[in-house]
C-alpha cells in the first residue's frame, strides 16, 4: 500500500472516459452484435495502459483502470436479464 506522512495521496473512484472505439465494441458485445472478441480485449488493454498513463501525467498517486472494460450498470443488469434463463451473469 503506497503511504504517505508529507502529503495527502490522491486517487480517485469510478469509471473514466471510455474512447470511443471502445464504446462502440461494448455497445456491439452488449447488443450480442458480431464483433471481434480479440480486438475488444486488446483495445480494452489499450484504453488501460492510456488511461493510467494519463493519471500518472496529472499527479494522480494511486492509480486505477477507470473501469475501462466494465459496461455501465444499467448495461450490465439488462445482460444479466437477458442471460438470466440460462442462470448465468458474467460480463
Amino acid at each position: 500500500m503506497k503511504r504517505s506522512t508529507d502529503r495527502i495521496l490522491v486517487t480517485h473512484a469510478g469509471s473514466l472516459a471510455r474512447p470511443k472505439d471502445l464504446l462502440e465494441m461494448m455497445d456491439a458485445r452488449l447488443r450480442g452484435k458480431p464483433h471481434d472478441n480479440e480486438a475488444y480485449v486488446t483495445r480494452v488493454r489499450s484504453a488501460v495502459a492510456e488511461v493510467v498513463r494519463k493519471q500518472v501525467e496529472c499527479g494522480v498517486d494511486i492509480v486505477t483502470d477507470g473501469e475501462q472494460g466494465k459496461a455501465s450498470f444499467n448495461a450490465y443488469d439488462e445482460l444479466c436479464m437477458r442471460r438470466a434463463s440460462s442462470g448465468v451473469c458474467y460480463m
